[in-house]
Protein backbone atom coordinates (compact mmCIF):
# COMPACT_ATOMS: atom_id res chain seq x y z
CA UNK A 1 0.00 0.00 0.00
CA UNK A 2 1.43 3.34 -1.07
CA UNK A 3 0.90 6.19 1.35
CA UNK A 4 0.84 9.54 -0.42
CA UNK A 5 -0.32 13.07 0.30
CA UNK A 6 0.88 16.65 0.61
CA UNK A 7 2.40 18.81 3.33
CA UNK A 8 3.95 22.20 3.77
CA UNK A 9 7.71 22.42 3.90
CA UNK A 10 9.49 25.44 5.39
CA UNK A 11 12.72 26.86 4.04
CA UNK A 12 14.77 29.89 5.05
CA UNK A 13 15.13 32.47 2.28
CA UNK A 14 17.38 34.89 4.18
CA UNK A 15 18.40 36.07 7.62
CA UNK A 16 19.30 39.42 9.10
CA UNK A 17 18.46 42.01 11.75
CA UNK A 18 15.09 43.73 12.17
CA UNK A 19 13.08 45.64 14.77
CA UNK A 20 10.87 43.08 16.48
CA UNK A 21 7.54 44.63 17.63
CA UNK A 22 7.14 41.99 20.33
CA UNK A 23 10.64 42.36 21.78
CA UNK A 24 10.63 46.13 21.09
CA UNK A 25 14.28 45.81 20.13
CA UNK A 26 16.66 44.90 17.32
CA UNK A 27 16.71 41.11 16.87
CA UNK A 28 17.90 38.48 14.43
CA UNK A 29 15.23 37.13 12.08
CA UNK A 30 14.65 34.36 9.57
CA UNK A 31 12.62 35.08 6.46
CA UNK A 32 10.89 31.78 5.74
CA UNK A 33 8.90 30.42 2.85
CA UNK A 34 6.34 27.60 2.94
CA UNK A 35 5.77 25.43 -0.13
CA UNK A 36 3.38 22.52 -0.51
CA UNK A 37 5.06 19.24 -1.52
CA UNK A 38 3.66 16.00 -2.85
CA UNK A 39 4.76 13.23 -0.47
CA UNK A 40 5.14 9.48 -0.66
CA UNK A 41 5.50 7.74 2.68
CA UNK A 42 5.58 11.23 4.22
CA UNK A 43 8.72 12.12 2.27
CA UNK A 44 8.40 15.39 0.28
CA UNK A 45 9.31 14.67 -3.32
CA UNK A 46 7.59 17.03 -5.76
CA UNK A 47 7.28 20.78 -5.04
CA UNK A 48 3.83 22.19 -5.68
CA UNK A 49 2.42 25.67 -5.00
CA UNK A 50 3.89 28.25 -2.64
CA UNK A 51 1.78 28.80 0.49
CA UNK A 52 3.36 32.07 1.59
CA UNK A 53 6.22 33.83 3.35
CA UNK A 54 6.64 35.06 6.91
CA UNK A 55 9.28 36.54 9.18
CA UNK A 56 10.17 34.86 12.45
CA UNK A 57 12.02 36.52 15.31
CA UNK A 58 14.92 34.31 16.32
CA UNK A 59 14.60 35.48 19.94
CA UNK A 60 10.86 35.37 20.79
CA UNK A 61 9.71 33.14 17.88
CA UNK A 62 6.83 35.50 17.02
CA UNK A 63 5.95 35.57 13.32
CA UNK A 64 5.07 38.59 11.18
CA UNK A 65 4.15 39.65 7.69
CA UNK A 66 7.31 40.30 5.69
CA UNK A 67 6.43 44.03 5.57
CA UNK A 68 7.74 44.22 9.14
CA UNK A 69 11.24 44.29 7.63
CA UNK A 70 10.50 47.75 6.19
CA UNK A 71 9.79 49.25 9.61
CA UNK A 72 12.58 51.42 11.03
CA UNK A 73 11.60 53.12 14.32
CA UNK A 74 14.37 55.72 14.01
CA UNK A 75 13.25 56.79 10.54
CA UNK A 76 9.61 56.76 11.66
CA UNK A 77 10.45 59.04 14.59
CA UNK A 78 12.32 61.39 12.24
CA UNK A 79 9.35 61.43 9.85
CA UNK A 80 6.91 62.30 12.66
CA UNK A 81 9.26 65.03 13.93
CA UNK A 82 9.49 66.59 10.47
CA UNK A 83 5.69 66.43 10.10
CA UNK A 84 5.32 68.05 13.54
CA UNK A 85 7.61 70.95 12.60
CA UNK A 86 5.72 71.45 9.33
CA UNK A 87 2.37 71.42 11.18
CA UNK A 88 3.69 73.87 13.77
CA UNK A 89 4.78 76.33 11.07
CA UNK A 90 1.59 75.92 9.04
CA UNK A 91 -0.60 76.47 12.12
CA UNK A 92 1.20 79.68 13.01
CA UNK A 93 0.96 80.99 9.45
CA UNK A 94 -2.76 80.22 9.26
CA UNK A 95 -3.43 81.94 12.58
CA UNK A 96 -1.43 84.98 11.54
CA UNK A 97 -3.43 85.30 8.32
CA UNK A 98 -6.83 84.69 9.96
CA UNK A 99 -7.43 88.38 10.68
CA UNK A 100 -6.35 89.45 7.19
CA UNK A 101 -3.23 91.32 8.32
CA UNK A 102 0.44 90.44 8.62
CA UNK A 103 1.81 91.92 11.84
CA UNK A 104 5.59 92.24 12.18
CA UNK A 105 5.38 91.10 15.79
CA UNK A 106 3.64 87.92 14.68
CA UNK A 107 6.36 87.24 12.10
CA UNK A 108 9.04 87.55 14.77
CA UNK A 109 7.16 85.24 17.14
CA UNK A 110 6.92 82.64 14.39
CA UNK A 111 10.65 82.95 13.75
CA UNK A 112 11.34 82.52 17.45
CA UNK A 113 9.16 79.41 17.70
CA UNK A 114 10.80 77.86 14.64
CA UNK A 115 14.24 78.43 16.14
CA UNK A 116 13.06 76.92 19.42
CA UNK A 117 11.62 73.72 18.01
CA UNK A 118 13.59 73.11 14.81
CA UNK A 119 17.09 71.69 14.58
CA UNK A 120 17.57 73.51 11.26
CA UNK A 121 18.34 77.20 10.93
CA UNK A 122 15.14 79.12 10.27
CA UNK A 123 15.37 81.57 7.37
CA UNK A 124 13.20 84.69 7.62
CA UNK A 125 13.37 85.17 3.84
CA UNK A 126 12.00 81.65 3.31
CA UNK A 127 9.30 82.25 5.90
CA UNK A 128 8.14 85.45 4.20
CA UNK A 129 8.00 83.60 0.88
CA UNK A 130 5.81 80.92 2.48
CA UNK A 131 3.50 83.58 3.90
CA UNK A 132 2.70 84.72 0.35
CA UNK A 133 1.39 81.27 -0.62
CA UNK A 134 -0.08 80.12 2.70
CA UNK A 135 -3.58 81.59 2.16
CA UNK A 136 -4.35 79.09 -0.60
CA UNK A 137 -3.32 76.05 1.43
CA UNK A 138 -5.81 75.92 4.31
CA UNK A 139 -7.49 72.68 3.18
CA UNK A 140 -4.13 71.00 2.63
CA UNK A 141 -2.92 72.07 6.07
CA UNK A 142 -6.04 70.71 7.79
CA UNK A 143 -5.64 67.38 6.02
CA UNK A 144 -2.04 67.15 7.18
CA UNK A 145 -3.05 67.98 10.75
CA UNK A 146 -5.68 65.21 10.68
CA UNK A 147 -3.02 62.75 9.50
CA UNK A 148 -0.51 63.91 12.12
CA UNK A 149 -2.89 64.12 15.11
CA UNK A 150 -3.04 60.38 15.94
CA UNK A 151 0.77 60.21 15.93
CA UNK A 152 1.19 62.95 18.55
CA UNK A 153 0.80 62.74 22.30
CA UNK A 154 -1.12 65.40 24.23
CA UNK A 155 2.07 67.45 24.70
CA UNK A 156 2.64 67.62 20.93
CA UNK A 157 -0.95 68.70 20.23
CA UNK A 158 -0.84 71.29 23.00
CA UNK A 159 2.45 72.70 21.68
CA UNK A 160 0.86 73.37 18.29
CA UNK A 161 -2.14 75.10 19.91
CA UNK A 162 0.12 77.12 22.20
CA UNK A 163 2.18 78.26 19.20
CA UNK A 164 -1.00 79.36 17.45
CA UNK A 165 -2.09 81.27 20.54
CA UNK A 166 1.22 83.10 20.80
CA UNK A 167 0.86 84.29 17.22
CA UNK A 168 -2.84 85.14 17.60
CA UNK A 169 -2.27 87.34 20.64
CA UNK A 170 0.93 89.01 19.40
CA UNK A 171 -1.06 92.08 18.33
CA UNK A 172 -2.87 92.29 21.67
CA UNK A 173 -6.16 90.80 20.43
CA UNK A 174 -7.66 87.35 19.97
CA UNK A 175 -10.56 87.88 17.59
CA UNK A 176 -13.42 85.65 16.50
CA UNK A 177 -11.77 84.46 13.28
CA UNK A 178 -8.63 83.44 15.14
CA UNK A 179 -10.68 81.59 17.78
CA UNK A 180 -12.66 79.75 15.10
CA UNK A 181 -9.54 78.74 13.21
CA UNK A 182 -7.81 77.56 16.38
CA UNK A 183 -10.88 75.45 17.18
CA UNK A 184 -10.74 73.88 13.70
CA UNK A 185 -7.04 73.15 14.16
CA UNK A 186 -7.73 71.48 17.52
CA UNK A 187 -10.45 69.33 15.96
CA UNK A 188 -8.13 68.37 13.10
CA UNK A 189 -5.53 67.26 15.65
CA UNK A 190 -8.14 65.10 17.38
CA UNK A 191 -8.49 67.23 20.52
CA UNK A 192 -11.78 67.35 22.40
CA UNK A 193 -13.49 70.70 22.95
CA UNK A 194 -12.70 70.43 26.67
CA UNK A 195 -9.03 69.74 26.05
CA UNK A 196 -8.73 72.66 23.64
CA UNK A 197 -10.60 75.00 25.98
CA UNK A 198 -8.29 73.99 28.80
CA UNK A 199 -5.16 74.78 26.77
CA UNK A 200 -6.59 78.13 25.71
CA UNK A 201 -7.65 79.03 29.25
CA UNK A 202 -4.22 78.12 30.62
CA UNK A 203 -2.34 80.20 28.06
CA UNK A 204 -4.49 83.28 27.59
CA UNK A 205 -6.34 85.70 29.80
CA UNK A 206 -9.25 87.57 28.19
Amino acid sequence: MIIWGTRGVKSTKKTGQFFCPSCNAERAYEHKSVRRFFTIYFIPLIPLNELGDYVECYHCKQTYNEKVLDYNPRKEAERVEMAFHAALKSTMLEIMLADGTIDEGEVQIIMGMLREFSTQEASEAELRAEIETAEAQTSIIMRRLRELGPQLNDKGRETIIQAGLRVATADGTFDTKERKLLSEIGQALGMTDAHLAGVVATNIVD
